[in-house]
């Protein structure tokens, strides 16, 4: 974190006022404290959030008498007594024009900060519909998190093979970490 810190004050001449660290799953208890502190001191505001693929179950819209369709992407539910939302980021899988099933959403938990729940959301639905690889095609994922998801399954496929891989990438050209 400090090297992109640092990279972004010897491009303008300036910390940045906020940065918002997300977390593909469960945020450990002090994970984050170092960084914190460390940001803290340079008067850079933290938001840490926690994105959760599973456990949040489906969404869809009530259309009467027990008939149901599909939340169109960029519904959001806010639970503000757990610093929390839901979000539809991507529309269900179809074959032959069928649904098979309905709307999965991302659980998105504000662990520390102070940006406002609705704020967060709408970063978190540009994120995942900006997909830097396709512009016809978003993620479900935030981008960030899913080339990380990406790249982490990658790794393990390449193995050991992989530190000499990264020994030939410049590391001005890295975009995410």
């Amino acid at each position: 974190m400090s090297k992109l810190v640092d990279r972004f004050y010897d491009k303008l001449s300036r910390y940045p006022s906020k940065v918002l660290l997300m977390r593909d799953g469960l945020v450990q208890g002090g994970e984050f404290s170092r960084t914190i502190e460390e940001l803290e001191k340079e008067k850079i505001a933290v938001d840490i959030v926690g994105i959760r693929k599973s456990g949040t179950g489906r969404m869809g819209i009530e259309e009467g008498k027990g008939k149901y369709k599909d939340a169109k992407i960029g519904t959001v539910v806010f639970d503000y007594s757990r610093k929390s939302f839901t979000l539809i980021t991507s529309q269900p899988i179809r074959k032959g024009g069928n649904s098979l099933g309905s709307a999965r959403p991302l659980r998105a938990i504000h662990e520390h900060g102070k940006t406002p729940l609705e704020v967060l959301a709408l970063q978190t639905y540009h994120l995942s519909q900006l997909h830097p690889a396709s512009g016809f095609q978003a993620c479900r994922l935030p981008w960030v998190l899913h080339f990380a998801d990406k790249s982490g399954k990658e790794f393990q496929r390449l193995g050991d093979n992989i530190f000499s891989i990264l020994q030939n990438i410049d590391r001005q050209k890295l975009i995410a970490v």
